[in-house]
């Protein structure tokens, strides 16, 4: 794998991630862009596992930091709409469980977690959701 971010095959992951995160397409792209440059800077990164582990972890804590919009405009938007809404960790962890790049320790340290509240978080994202869904 290449160090460059452009040539990440997990890149796209991110973006998505984003949009759950943020909401909107226009953020997730900004939030994207913000890590990314971040991301040139690092000389840690180059390994294929870590800087996929550094790429997703700054998402997070950069996502922390800004005011998520609520209204849903575009297809992509309203598609993540349900998910967006959930409360973290618990929406991050259960965004990249279904992106499947990370094992549960790896995303348990991303989320914050230790293992069994993971767990917790999780069952509490699917019960969420299935009474959205009713």
């Amino acid at each position: 794998m290449s160090s460059d971010p452009e040539e990440w095959p997990f890149l796209e992951d991110g973006w998505r991630y984003a949009l759950v995160l943020t909401g909107k397409e226009t953020e997730a792209g900004a939030l994207v862009g913000r890590v990314l440059n971040e991301m040139a800077g690092r000389r840690d990164a180059t390994d294929p596992g870590r800087a996929r582990r550094v790429f997703f972890s700054a998402l997070f804590r950069a996502a922390r930091q800004t005011v998520p919009s609520q209204v849903a405009e575009t297809p992509a938007e309203q598609a993540v709409a349900a998910l967006h809404r959930l409360p973290e960790p618990g929406r991050s962890a259960w965004a990249l469980l279904l992106l499947g790049h990370f094992s549960g320790d790896h995303l348990a340290g991303l989320v914050g977690l230790g293992e069994r509240e993971l767990a917790d978080a999780l069952t509490d994202v699917r019960r969420r959701l299935e009474a959205a869904a009713t």
